[in-house]
């Protein structure tokens, strides 16, 4: 007759189970946060402010106007822990990318993105249209754009 050693095998393939559902678990909610991620860009909404800032989203149509000389904000619902990020590969002619920077979540929210902001300034008068891509750097093709018109006068 063969006994079982209280702290032998039985444990050991409880611990193993426990450790494999934790791994699981994991993975899932890994998949659930960038599923909601990716719907967030597709279902941003636009907020303008009175400060010339936009929140744009990929379906574009937003309209900033603006003065020569003026910096306008453009900012866009990013998650960069996902590798995605926005970028805008062309300047064009008439305005100048001032900077860009990015404001995260508040502390404690898990799975939430922050805002990607970028600030061009007006050099000339003119209608310009900006393109935003939203892509990983190591990615050839972008997962979504967005595209604002600037009016300059």
């Amino acid at each position: 007759m063969s006994t079982i050693n209280p702290s032998g095998t039985p444990r050991k393939r409880v611990l193993r189970v426990l450790i494999a559902s934790a791994v699981v678990s994991m993975f899932l909610i890994a998949i659930l946060v960038w599923t909601l991620s990716v719907g967030h860009y597709r279902n941003a909404t636009i907020e303008p402010s009175s400060k010339q800032n936009t929140i744009a989203t990929e379906a574009g149509g937003t309209v900033i106007k603006a003065a020569v000389g003026e910096i306008i904000t453009v900012d866009l619902p990013s998650t960069p822990s996902t590798g995605y990020k926005w970028e805008l590969p062309a300047v064009p002619d008439g305005t100048e990318l001032v900077g860009s920077s990015f404001t995260p979540p508040p502390a404690g929210t898990f799975g939430e993105g922050g805002i990607q902001h970028f600030q061009l300034r007006a050099t000339r008068p003119g209608s310009f249209a900006l393109t935003f891509l939203l892509k990983r750097p190591w990615e050839a093709e972008a997962s979504a754009s967005t595209t604002v018109d600037l009016e300059v006068r």
